[in-house]
């Protein structure tokens, strides 16, 4: 749809017409699930718009109004799940749900209530990936929330708390990524979590587990740079390789926080080569191959 383009488009230019359409289409649902108020579709299809129209909300930073759009979506799916509370799609819905507004709450800076929010998410995925342990998705969508409620902790300084929900999603990615190999899904998350455990633990000051945490993420963010080479400008896997340039930094880093200053050269040194692979294709990622270069002579040239 068009309304899903121009928001994936994201310029600022198209900030009021992204705004625009969904305004319109959530007009539109609300029109037809008005006149029919027991089609359980029509009452769906206005829940995703909703959605939909927050997230477009969220994203131009008016926070309070996708607030409002989430819960108005949560209300509509509340109703659905208790018309029938086996259907595993309307369940879904419902974590999704309380997953936005974590998202809202959390962008408002309200970090106590997007917790809370996150915590319901997880035991409405938590349920559902019971109920179906075979389900890779299910399975994915707990891992998420467990990330996310990680991240809260994080920010709230219970770094041992977080390192707990991060440990977990991490066994559960890890259980998907041998089961599905190659599903670049499952890899994006992997590596996300992986990132956040040495964060955690670098906070903590265990740099060596730091290091082998941010080493394990950097290897899964290299495949996708690699692929960046062939994929068109504008993909997911061209988006990610910022992440790429920045782990190597946090890595190199930790590493000489260590004494390891060869170490973290060598790590730098090979990463840049990847870049530099990348940017012989793709001549806009010249300037985070510049950006290694300063941190390979500051390392260079500074007392080690």
């Amino acid at each position: 749809m068009i309304r899903d383009f121009l928001f994936r488009r994201g310029t600022r230019r198209d900030t009021s017409q992204v705004r625009t359409y969904y305004q319109n289409g959530l007009q539109a649902d609300e029109r037809l699930a008005s006149r029919d108020p027991n089609n359980v579709v029509l009452q769906r299809n206005l829940s995703v718009s909703q959605e939909k129209y927050g997230n477009v909300l969220l994203e131009q930073g008016s926070f309070a109004e996708a607030l409002a759009a989430y819960r108005a979506s949560l209300a509509i799916r509340d109703r659905l799940v208790k018309l029938g509370p086996e259907n595993a799609e309307w369940q879904r819905d419902r974590a999704v749900s309380y997953t936005k507004i974590g998202d809202a709450l959390a962008k408002a800076g309200n970090l106590e209530q997007a917790l809370a929010n996150y915590r319901t998410s997880k035991e409405i995925f938590k349920q559902l990936a019971e109920d179906d342990p075979a389900n890779g998705q299910r399975q994915q969508d707990l891992a998420l929330s467990l990330i996310m409620i990680g991240d809260m902790l994080e920010k709230q300084h219970s770094l041992g708390e977080a390192l707990a929900s991060f440990g977990t999603a991490l066994a559960i990615l890890d259980r998907l990524a041998k089961a599905l190999q190659k599903n670049n899904e499952v890899n994006r998350c992997l590596w996300v979590c992986l990132d956040r455990i040495g964060d955690v633990l670098q906070a903590q000051g265990d740099l060596a587990k730091a290091a082998s945490s941010f080493e394990a993420a950097l290897s899964i963010k290299e495949i996708f740079v690699e692929g960046a080479r062939y994929a068109e400008t504008g993909t997911e896997e061209d988006a990610l390789v910022p992440e790429f340039a920045k782990g190597l930094g946090k890595l190199a880093f930790v590493l000489d926080r260590m004494g390891h200053r060869s170490e973290a050269l060598g790590r730098l040194r090979r990463g840049r080569e990847v870049l530099q692979r990348l940017a012989a294709v793709k001549p806009r990622w010249n300037d985070l191959v510049a950006g290694l270069d300063k941190l390979i002579a500051g390392l260079t040239i500074s007392p080690g």
